[in-house]
């Protein structure tokens, strides 16, 4: 018997004690002194806390979800629109972030894990297990920053995957804003790190650079922007950034990063601790592997998110139609940290492959993970309605000038034919009909009045 889950969707609310509950213990002592030390709120620390926990773990575990086995990271970008506030997503992450860049200067950690020294390259050593983000001055010979677009290449990615014990490498926050830089970057870059972030997310194996073999990699990044950095980069009207993103979880912060986080805390120093602990299960050790046992949730669960999608504006649906699987990854975590306690509170070695767990623990921990995705796709979802909003106030994209009424015309025809329609069920009644040649003849459509749309989607001739 599987246990039930709550019922998904965008505007079903969980309150934050509920939340708090489904943290890990380390993680949920820390939201207590949030604000304290971070200047955060609760939420928000939990929320960075926990694609920090994933990121750090690498590919030291793999799930097979029934499609690929696949580590629990996925990329996060948090939101921060206060003037000079620090970077609270990396002060949150310091315990692994710190640890692994200080493994550099550490001799043979490429041997334990049976990999071969990096070949010396053109670029300087990078941090054994993070990679610098779009603009750190360390990986680049401190290059000015402006120059940074410009030293982001296919062997760039590639050092930071092969210079990983484990192949997985983390894009993180650097001396400026990622996001800023995304739209500097040359097409055909942005091009592939968005294809290696997708394929990463699926599971697939990776190509760094073209001539490179495919690897069992991972690539993830963790930033920190504002929302005019990622209004410019992906909901220009200009650019076709809204079409095929890349898959980036979106939070909002609540609060204001300190500058100098007070770290001198017991929870702190706890919290530090795990995330240390796990990187370094990447060391050396052999991957742990695990088989997710509840199918039939996680199929419920995808389910559920695409009719909630229903209800929200086609254009933001590329940010959402990949969503489904972070319930699975978020299992996984809770897993694998769940086994670490387990570890640390027996004094015993680290989690093995022959561990097994009771079953009320996994019904606990796949019902703890259905609450976690909801808030956080929750979270997504209404960041990216704001950013939408915004992006349409500051400047939204002239009424087509339509010299060729054809395809407006037939949207008549066929609403005149076949009654109300959904704007993706318009779309199956033309051959080829791009979303954005929809979108823009709806728009003429709605501006001459020729249409009305519903509040449930449905486009209607006008009367």
């Amino acid at each position: 018997m599987t246990p039930p889950i709550p019922p998904f969707g965008f505007d079903f609310w969980h309150s934050y004690d509920d939340i708090l509950d489904c943290l890990p213990p380390v993680l949920r002592a820390l939201t207590a002194k949030s604000e304290e030390v971070f200047g955060l709120a609760p939420e928000t620390v939990a929320a960075c806390g926990l694609a920090h926990l994933a990121a750090a773990a690498g590919q030291s575990t793999m799930m097979d979800d029934g499609t690929a086995f696949k580590s629990p990271g996925f990329n996060f970008v948090a939101i921060s629109d206060q003037m000079g506030s620090g970077d609270g997503l990396s002060c949150i992450g310091r315990g692994w972030i710190e640890y692994a860049s200080r493994l550099r200067t550490m001799p043979g950690v490429a041997q334990k894990s049976g990999q071969k020294p990096a070949s010396r390259t053109r670029r300087p050593a990078l941090p054994t297990g993070t990679a610098p983000s779009l603009a750190d001055e360390q990986a680049v010979d401190v290059q000015p920053v402006e120059q940074m677009s410009a030293t982001v290449d296919v062997h760039l990615l590639k050092d930071m995957i092969m210079r990983s014990p484990d192949r997985a490498a983390t894009l993180i926050q650097g001396a400026g804003d990622p996001i800023e830089e995304w739209p500097r970057l040359k097409p055909d870059m942005q091009r592939h790190l968005s294809l290696l972030l997708r394929l990463s997310w699926q599971g697939r194996h990776l190509k760094p650079c073209p001539r490179s073999p495919a690897l069992k990699a991972s690539l993830l990044c963790l930033w920190q922007t504002q929302s005019a950095s990622l209004k410019r980069a992906f909901f220009n009207p200009q650019n076709r950034g809204l079409d095929n993103p890349p898959p980036l979880l979106i939070h909002r912060m609540n609060g204001t990063p300190r500058r100098f986080p007070n770290n001198d805390v017991p929870e702190v120093t706890a919290w530090q601790h795990r995330l240390k602990l796990m990187f370094t299960l990447r060391l050396g050790a052999p991957a742990r592997e695990m088989t997710l046992e509840y199918h039939g949730i996680a199929e419920t669960f995808s389910k559920q998110v695409l009719e909630a999608m229903q209800f929200v504006p086609d254009p933001l649906h590329p940010w959402l139609d990949w969503t489904p699987g972070l319930l699975p990854r978020m299992y996984h975590l809770l897993l694998h940290d769940w086994h670490l306690t387990q570890a640390q509170a027996h004094q015993g070695p680290t989690p093995c492959p022959s561990d097994k767990e009771p079953r009320h623990v996994r019904e606990e921990l796949i019902y703890k993970a259905a609450i976690l995705t909801t808030w956080m796709l929750q979270e997504h979802c209404h960041a990216l309605e704001k950013l939408m909003e915004e992006s349409w106030v500051e400047g939204p994209p002239d009424t087509p000038d339509f010299t060729d009424l054809e395809l407006p015309w037939g949207i008549l025809d066929c609403l005149r034919e076949h009654g109300p329609l959904l704007r993706r069920q318009l779309q199956r009644h033309f051959h080829r009909m791009t979303a954005r040649d929809r979108d823009e003849a709806l728009r003429y459509l709605l501006s001459q009045g020729e249409i009305t749309e519903t509040q449930d989607g449905k486009l209607i001739l006008a009367a």
